[in-house]
C-alpha cells in the first residue's frame, strides 16, 4: 500500500480537545493495521512525514517495536532492537519536532495577520455570507434575507421545526449543501452574534495544547473582524430571550440516563443524536433528531 498525503496532514494529534485522539487518517490505519500484523513494513521517505512532534514519535516508536514492525527510512532500515538506532531515531525525531513549530510559529504568523486585515479565516462560511475577492464576508443577496426570515419568524412565535419546514419547502440548502435543516443547524444560526457585524476568534499560539491550556497560560490571541450587519441587536436580543425561555421550560424529565447525550450530532443536518434505550432487547442506539420527530 503506498499513502501520499501530500501537504494536508496537519498535526497528529486533535489539538482543541489535547486528548491522545489520533487525527492524521495515516496513522489511524496504521495502528490499526500493526496489531492484526496486517503491515508488518513501514517506509517512509524522511521521519518528519511519520510524525509531526516528540510526544507522537515516542508513541510511534512503542508501537513499532511491541509489534515487530520494520520502518525504513527512505532505505535504511531502522532497528529498534540496537540502542544505536533508538538514539538516532529519538533525535531526528527533536529535530523534526523543532522544525514543524518553526512553521507552525511562521503559520500562525500569516493567521494572525489576515485576521487583522478583517478577513475571513477559513472554516465553513457563516449562513448569509460569502466570501469576496479581498478574502472578506460579504453579504448573499439570497441567504442574508433568509437569515432575517429566520430571525423575524421566530421572534413571531414560529417553532424551529416551523422555520426549518419552510426553508426545506423554499429549497433552501445548509451550507453543508443539504436540502434538509435540523433544529441544532436553525438554532446555531438564531444564537450566532457575527449576524451583529462582527466576528470573533481566539487564536491559539502554543501547538499541540488544548484551548484551555492556552488560556491557562495566557497563550491565546482575541481578534475580531468586522462582517456585514444582517439583523439589528434588539431582534437578536428578544430571539435569543425566547430561546432561553424555551430551553429552560421545555425540557421533559430524562427517563434514561445516556453517556453521549448533547455530545453527537448528525452529520447531513446538524441534528441532535437522542439516545433511545430498550431495556427489552438490551440495547442502546442514537438516532438522528429529525428521524425520531418523524
Amino acid at each position: 500500500m503506498v499513502w501520499r498525503e501530500e501537504g494536508k496532514s496537519g498535526d497528529d494529534v486533535d489539538e482543541d480537545d489535547g486528548s491522545e485522539t489520533v487525527k492524521r487518517e495515516l496513522l489511524r490505519i496504521i495502528n490499526n493495521k500493526w496489531k492484526g500484523r496486517i503491515i508488518q513494513n513501514l517506509w517512509v521517505y524522511d521521519l518528519s512525514r511519520l510524525s509531526r512532534n516528540d510526544d507522537s514519535s515516542n508513541l510511534l516508536k512503542g508501537l513499532i517495536f511491541k509489534n515487530g514492525i520494520d520502518l525504513y527510512v527512505n532505505q535504511q532500515k531502522c532497528n529498534f532492537d540496537r540502542k544505536i538506532d533508538k538514539l538516532l531515531f529519538g533525535v531526528l525525531s527533536f529535530v523534526n519536532d523543532f522544525e514543524n513549530n518553526q512553521r507552525f510559529e511562521k503559520g500562525l504568523m500569516g493567521k494572525i495577520k489576515i485576521l487583522e486585515n478583517n478577513k475571513f479565516w477559513g472554516g465553513i462560511t457563516p449562513f448569509g455570507y460569502d466570501i469576496g475577492d479581498d478574502g472578506r464576508l460579504v453579504k448573499n443577496p439570497f441567504t442574508s434575507k433568509m437569515v432575517k426570515m429566520m430571525f423575524e419568524s421566530y421572534n413571531k412565535g414560529k417553532s424551529i421545526k416551523d422555520i426549518g419546514d419552510k426553508l426545506e419547502e423554499i429549497g433552501v440548502k445548509t451550507q453543508r449543501n443539504n436540502l434538509k435543516w435540523g433544529d441544532n443547524s436553525i438554532r446555531k444560526i438564531l444564537q450566532n452574534p457575527t449576524y451583529l457585524g462582527s466576528m470573533k476568534y481566539e487564536v491559539n499560539q502554543l501547538k499541540g495544547k488544548s484551548r484551555e491550556y492556552n488560556r491557562e497560560k495566557n497563550q491565546t490571541k482575541s481578534i475580531e473582524i468586522k462582517t456585514p450587519q444582517l439583523i439589528d441587536k434588539q431582534l437578536f436580543d428578544l430571539v435569543n430571550k425566547r430561546i432561553q425561555k424555551n430551553r429552560k421550560g421545555g425540557k421533559s424529565p430524562i427517563k434514561n440516563e445516556v453517556l453521549l447525550r448533547e455530545l453527537l450530532f448528525c452529520g447531513s443536518c446538524d441534528s441532535t443524536y437522542y439516545g433511545r434505550v430498550n431495556p427489552k432487547q438490551n440495547t442502546n442506539t442514537y438516532s438522528c433528531q429529525s428521524v425520531v420527530k418523524k
